[in-house]
């Protein structure tokens, strides 16, 4: 009985032991990166920045177009025949854009 008594009360004393043991392994860690893992993080990044400018890109080019043909159908009552060629137009000038960037 004695000895489970000392047991429990070493166990916290283990416990400590090995949580300031894990600190100190993550404080000798700490802001050491390979460069593997920073090309790795440089070059994620760069796919985002190229993947949101085609989005944007392709977004402001359809939404443009689709602007203009509704002023059109507003102007000339052609309603939906503007928006419509609009959409069309928009659509493959932004996928002309996208390619324009992916290629690049």
């Amino acid at each position: 009985m004695n000895e489970s008594k000392q047991a429990i009360k070493s166990a916290p004393d283990n416990l400590e032991q090995q949580v300031d043991t894990i600190h100190q392994v993550k404080k000798q860690h700490k802001g050491q990166t390979s460069e593997d893992e920073k090309q790795t993080k440089v070059d994620m990044l760069k796919a985002v920045a190229v993947a949101s400018s085609a989005g944007i890109s392709l977004l402001c080019s359809i939404g443009g177009c689709l602007w203009l043909g509704y002023e059109f159908d507003s102007t000339f009552g052609t309603s939906p025949g503007g928006i419509i060629m609009g959409g069309i137009i928009g659509g493959f000038g932004g996928l002309y854009m996208l390619y324009k960037q992916v290629v690049k």
